[in-house]
């Protein structure tokens, strides 16, 4: 399964959602990243929802670009080596190296659901799903 990493501020998220809400929601979240991963993993982890449009209005410079744009946005910023795993990982699998995606869960929080959406990247190069961001996590 592909690893599970945080950008500082959706780390810092998760840890407020977790000691404000204890296991049982951190155990919810959790459980949705982990098949994130898997769904990375398989490359069957679908783009954004047609109903999310108001939030991709906010992050409209990260999400509207293609997986390939993406790809090489990312690429630029890599040293050599990680370039030649991209080149690798390109070819074997036939799809961007790196790709950017939007999911959304509803988890239970105490008597009510809330609708919870992360923006994630996923490296297929060194094999990990990257958090960037939750909106409408609890707690924050």
């Amino acid at each position: 399964m592909y690893r599970i990493r945080f950008e500082r501020r959706a780390r810092q998220q998760v840890d407020q959602c977790c000691s404000d809400y204890g296991d049982e929601v951190c155990g919810a979240l959790w459980t949705w990243l982990e098949r994130l991963a898997e769904a990375a993993e398989a490359n069957t982890l679908e783009g954004c929802s047609a109903d999310f449009l108001l939030f991709l209005e906010e992050l409209a410079d990260e999400i509207e670009q293609g997986d390939l744009a993406f790809s090489l946005q990312t690429w630029k910023r890599k040293d050599w080596l990680t370039k030649l795993k991209a080149l690798i990982t390109l070819i074997r699998g036939r799809k961007p190296p790196w790709q950017l995606r939007h999911a959304s869960e509803i988890v239970r929080v105490f008597f009510r659901s809330v609708e919870v959406h992360v923006i994630c990247e996923i490296d297929h190069v060194n094999r990990s799903l990257i958090v960037r961001k939750f909106v409408d996590l609890p707690g924050q």
